[in-house]
């Protein structure tokens, strides 16, 4: 018999204050009170016994008109947007945007958004020259980018940048000595692999025992698909050789290394059995569960792990809390765990959860 149908039994006049007091001292927050005995919930609530009879318990909501300017203000000062000061206290940020204070409260963050026509030629150069790829430009800046697409700048703008490559395209290089031995290797990016020759690996054992410097020679202007790469660098060498070049490649060319590890289906498979859950799959390696799924191999490659769904009720308040020790912010909580977060708003637990959360050494 539900709780609820039960406590509905008691004689009429059983739930005065002292019989009520004792029921709520059972329970930690005003909901669970509510719901496991609503009679003397709605009793207390009526002669206003409820501040008395609660006080000791957590308070999930604050109360109304709590969320006052100044409150509203000194909250305000602990973030540098206004997302995160949206996530991380969302009572905040509702009454300052109800009450039309956002934009004094939040004078001293970073802005989210340029205004219009601040974009200029020149502002986007400027821009643009802080990175060497697109990349890192896109990543960090794309009101630029879309600014420069459209002002018919970009290609202008962006010159300066590194061509890069792919695990799905490389470049074909080669590093000559006046001796007229030859290193031919081939690499997605030319920057990084240049800095690697210089501190190990052949042509670094090379130039330490030869004491000679050698020439860096870029074969190809662009990166060329991986596959012709793996040809092309055999052909580049064998070229070499055949002018009189002695070669110091120790290993057959066409290798394209590590970084050419390809989410086929084989891979895949081999991959997810190393976890028991898809989430545990999921967030271990994304790019090999992104691969599945853009691939449609789920129902095979995902039919040895178990089903992970919670039974009804599951997420307590007290579980939540427990996840929300491991979990850096809402935003993390949410990627992480998104049926938890979406209980802690459900019930009301937001606040609570949130002061548990881990903070940075």
């Amino acid at each position: 018999m539900p709780p609820d149908l039960k406590m509905s039994y008691k004689p009429r006049g059983y739930w005065d204050i002292e019989n009520c007091r004792e029921e709520a001292s059972k329970y930690t927050s005003r909901s669970q009170f509510k719901s496991n005995c609503s009679p003397a919930y709605s009793k207390a609530r009526k002669n206003r016994w409820l501040d008395d009879i609660c006080s000791h318990m957590i308070l999930l909501q604050k109360p109304n008109g709590y969320w006052n300017i100044e409150r509203c203000r000194e909250e305000s000062l602990k973030y540098n947007t206004r997302v995160s000061f949206g996530n991380n206290c969302s009572g905040a940020y509702g009454s300052a945007s109800r009450n039309g204070w956002l934009d004094d409260l939040c004078s001293h963050m970073n802005p989210q958004k340029k205004q219009n026509g601040f974009w200029t030629k020149e502002q986007c150069r400027e821009e643009a020259l802080k990175y060497d790829n697109y990349k890192d430009f896109i990543e960090n800046c794309a009101g630029a980018i879309y600014a420069s697409r459209v002002g018919e700048w970009y290609d202008e703008i962006t010159s300066h940048f590194n061509i890069k490559g792919s695990r799905h395209k490389r470049f074909i290089y080669a590093y000559e000595f006046p001796d007229n031995h030859v290193y031919v290797g081939l690499t997605y990016n030319i920057k990084e692999r240049m800095l690697n020759h210089l501190v190990k690996g052949t042509v670094f054992d090379y130039k330490e025992s030869s004491k000679l410097e050698p020439k860096f020679i870029q074969l190809t202007d662009i990166p060329v698909e991986v596959e012709t790469a793996k040809k092309l660098e055999g052909v580049y060498l064998n070229n070499y050789i055949d002018n009189g070049w002695i070669k110091l490649n120790k290993r057959a060319t066409g290798a394209v290394g590590a970084n050419y590890m390809k989410w086929n289906y084989d891979n895949c498979k081999k991959e997810a059995l190393k976890y028991i859950t898809i989430n545990d799959f999921r967030l271990s390696n994304p790019s090999a569960y992104n691969s599945v799924k853009r691939n449609n191999w789920d129902k095979d490659i995902f039919s040895h792990m178990k089903v992970t769904k919670k039974p009804s009720g599951y997420y307590t308040l007290e579980k939540c809390i427990e996840i929300g020790k491991d979990c850096k912010s809402i935003s993390d909580m949410s990627k992480r765990y998104s049926t938890a977060c979406r209980k802690i708003y459900q019930n009301g637990w937001a606040e609570v959860v949130k002061a548990h959360f881990k903070t940075e050494e």
